[in-house]
């Protein structure tokens, strides 16, 4: 494990150390985090780098095909980074496995150099690093019997996938689950397991389960009438965040809730709708994204709103800010925002076109 993820570890441990490393940041006022994006700069395409103020963007990865990232994107240590990419040299393997909203896996040092496809076969874009990123866990639909089904390939039924997890530098596959409706993995803190949102069999209605990263049997620890959905392993490892989403209006217990990993105490600490939680680096707050996204205390469910139009939301390694991406028309671009809602700043503005964007670990300058 490289230095940069010593200084990560420190952070989710809340050690002196890391809050050495967090009040440098503060003191200098640059941010000791960079941020890749997707973008077409003058006409030249591909996977640029840039600080977490947006100063100094360069491109590192030059390409043609489509690539996109998503907020786990960047490994743990701060050495690489996963994204998927679809150009002229993958129509062969999306011929073999015509899986719907699935593309090659690629894995690029951060310096642009050793941009290599990680896998034959086409992944689902739900992504995370082990966190001593050695592993990557990921969605697939390739063993799907039903693999180039009209009626799937057409969104009128769903496929089928499982979850797996590949060692990086062996490419070695393994696959944890059943083939099912199986998504949104997210490792706990000590990598020794994967919770994600899965179904029984013959079912389509989401639950949450954990299951060991080195195989064994998935156990279901969420089960109720709402689909349950974005699990997310805390920082300290003692709780699993998730969206429960209502089934119809008559689905009382939807809302944002929390459980021990156990199964135990779940307990609801937001009753509004969402699309996906993720923590803070010390564990005490969810960002919750939705119109509008907002900040929601795990503790005491005090809220502080962030805005409306926001998408793929990230914290900051530091835990002051988030990074978003937005569309809207005239306003498209990058930014950042204090957590509680002020201090909003763009950071790449709309001619540059970014698509998609990752934040790393705290870096070593």
């Amino acid at each position: 494990m490289r230095r940069t993820a010593t200084f990560l570890l420190l952070l989710l441990c809340g050690s002196s150390t890391a809050a050495v490393l967090i009040r440098a940041a503060q003191q200098t006022g640059t941010p000791r985090y960079d941020i890749a994006f997707t973008a077409s700069r003058d006409g030249r395409p591909g996977i640029y780098r840039m600080r977490g103020d947006g100063t100094q963007p360069s491109l590192i990865v030059p390409t043609a095909a489509k690539t996109i990232l998503v907020p786990g994107s960047w490994s743990p240590d701060g050495s690489k980074i996963a994204h998927l990419a679809y150009g002229p040299a993958d129509g062969e393997l999306l011929k073999k496995y015509p899986v719907p909203m699935s593309f090659p896996l690629y894995v690029v040092n951060v310096d642009g150099t050793g941009n290599e496809r990680l896998l034959d076969i086409p992944v689902e874009p739900f992504l995370a690093w082990s966190p001593d990123s050695t592993r990557l866990a990921f969605s697939s639909g390739f063993e799907d019997p039903r693999l180039g089904d009209p009626r799937i390939l057409k969104g009128l039924e769903a496929g089928s996938d499982a979850v797996y997890v590949v060692d990086v530098r062996t490419r070695r596959v393994t696959r944890l689950t059943p083939l099912g409706q199986n998504h949104f993995v997210s490792w706990s803190p000590d990598g020794r397991r994967i919770v994600y949102s899965g179904t029984e069999p013959g079912s389509t209605k989401g639950d949450i389960y954990v299951v060991d990263a080195e195989g064994g049997t998935p156990r279901r620890i969420v089960a109720t009438p709402t689909v349950n959905v974005q699990p997310a392993w805390s920082p300290r490892g003692d709780l699993i965040a998730f969206v429960a989403a209502p089934r119809g209006p008559d689905s009382p217990n939807s809302g944002v809730f929390v459980i021990s990993p156990d199964g135990s105490a779940p307990r609801r600490i937001y009753s509004g709708l969402a699309q996906r939680v993720s923590w803070s680096p010390d564990g005490r707050s969810l960002l919750v994204a939705f119109n509008p996204s907002r900040i929601v205390d795990v503790t005491t469910g005090a809220t502080s709103e962030l805005g409306d139009g926001m998408m793929d939301q990230t914290f900051t390694p530091d835990g002051r800010g988030v990074i978003y991406r937005t569309s809207a028309a005239n306003v498209g671009g990058i930014y950042a925002v204090d957590v509680n809602g002020t201090n909003r700043r763009k950071l790449i503005a709309n001619p540059d076109s970014p698509s998609s964007f990752t934040v790393s670990p705290f870096l070593r300058r």
